[in-house]
């Protein structure tokens, strides 16, 4: 049927065909006049608007500035002396404030068209409007008429001007930034009825526990995740079982740090996986956990000691001030943990007891007191 109508009509009367291509491209044109770009700071600046998360994603990852702007719209003539005095004037105040890395305003504009020189020699030694001798007219009018500077840096009527102030990097602003998101989580958390914390290949990024060294690789989404999740957990007695990186972000969540490489520090022995590429090796046991005596943990074991794979690279350093030892390796590293003075559910083991949480005894036991806390967490939830 198309076949047949493209034939007909499209084939047989071309001249028409064209005829009417032009006049619907002249009303495209007609009425393109009537389009406006709303390029607001309200469209543009929407909370969870995929282009702007896209922009804090690109911003985090390759350091770009958060920056403020800010306008000047003087009574007097732009290019009036008592204009650019003031302007330069408020420039140096706000560069003068402890937050502001730089400021950048239309007197640092270079000005290539407001000189008689060669194009090499202008580039060498470009001026701007606070430069002695520049024919400040000129030059205004130069940037006035730059498509890349009009309307950017300059209204298009040339009387209001934008000051772009760059801000020095601010761990408090992002905190600020992130928290609607944490909100969010914090909303969806209190319909769970409990919370597992997984292990990773990732380490968690030592900027979070006041150190430098950088063991790769990292996961800083799900750092910025989870950390501030832990102390809200605890303050809904959601019941926790923390594994491997999980038990290592609860400690960095409540204060304490990690060892970047265990294996490095004097006196430990190697935590990491054996190296081999069957799960089974990996995952066998490699050493035994001495648990606290009369602690939680010795409690459920039954046992005063219990043996553990170990796959692991970084290690508790400092423990946080309430959480309470609840197993340590024969080299001292901490093993497994509880927290101080708290009627909820919360363990954290350095190991991986998923793997045998059907077979190894002790495994067993773990996830059915974890299974038994989700189950009656729930049913206090609806009552």
């Amino acid at each position: 049927m198309f076949a047949h109508l493209y034939q007909n009509i499209v084939l047989k009367k071309p001249k028409a065909i064209f005829i009417l291509l032009i006049v619907a491209l002249l009303g495209f044109g007609y009425f393109s006049k009537n389009f406006r770009l709303d390029a607001s700071s309200d469209t543009l600046l929407i909370e969870g608007d995929p282009d702007l998360k896209y922009l804090r994603e690109v911003n985090e990852r390759y350091g770009a500035k958060e920056f403020l702007v800010l306008t000047y719209a003087p009574k007097e003539a732009m290019t009036s002396e008592s204009s650019m005095n003031n302007l330069l004037s408020l420039k140096y105040k706000i560069q003068s404030l402890d937050w502001v890395h730089s400021v950048i305003t239309l007197l640092d504009i270079p000005l290539l068209s407001s000189s008689d020189e060669t194009l090499t020699e202008r580039l060498k030694n470009f001026s701007t409007l606070k430069s002695e001798g520049i024919d400040k007219e000129r030059g205004f009018n130069e940037i006035l008429n730059s498509p890349v500077f009009r309307n950017f840096v300059i209204s298009e009527d040339g009387k209001t001007t934008g000051i772009i102030v760059n801000l020095k990097k601010d761990e408090k602003l992002k905190q600020l930034k992130n928290k609607k998101e944490i909100e969010n989580y914090k909303n969806v958390l209190r319909k769970f009825d409990g919370v597992l914390l997984t292990g990773s290949l990732s380490n968690v990024y030592p900027e979070f526990y006041n150190k430098e060294k950088i063991v790769k690789p990292l996961d800083i989404d799900r750092d910025k995740t989870v950390l501030p999740m832990i102390d809200f957990i605890f303050e809904q007695k959601i019941p926790l079982l923390a594994i491997c990186r999980g038990f290592q972000e609860v400690n960095v969540a409540l204060g304490g740090s990690l060892h970047a490489n265990i294996h490095d520090v004097p006196g430990r022995i190697d935590h990491r996986a054996p190296e081999s590429k069957d799960p089974d090796v990996q995952f066998a046991k490699q050493h035994e956990v001495y648990l606290t005596s009369n602690g939680k943990m010795e409690e459920l074991a039954g046992t005063p000691t219990i043996d553990v794979n170990s796959l692991h690279t970084q290690g508790i350093d400092d423990l946080a001030g309430n959480l309470e030892i609840e197993g340590v390796a024969k080299d001292e590293t901490v093993e497994a943990i509880s927290l101080k003075n708290y009627d909820g559910y919360f363990f954290g083991v350095q190991w991986h007891p998923e793997y045998t949480a059907t077979t190894d005894d002790f495994s067993k036991k773990l996830f059915g007191s974890f299974s038994n806390s989700v189950e009656k967490k729930s049913l206090e939830r609806t009552k």
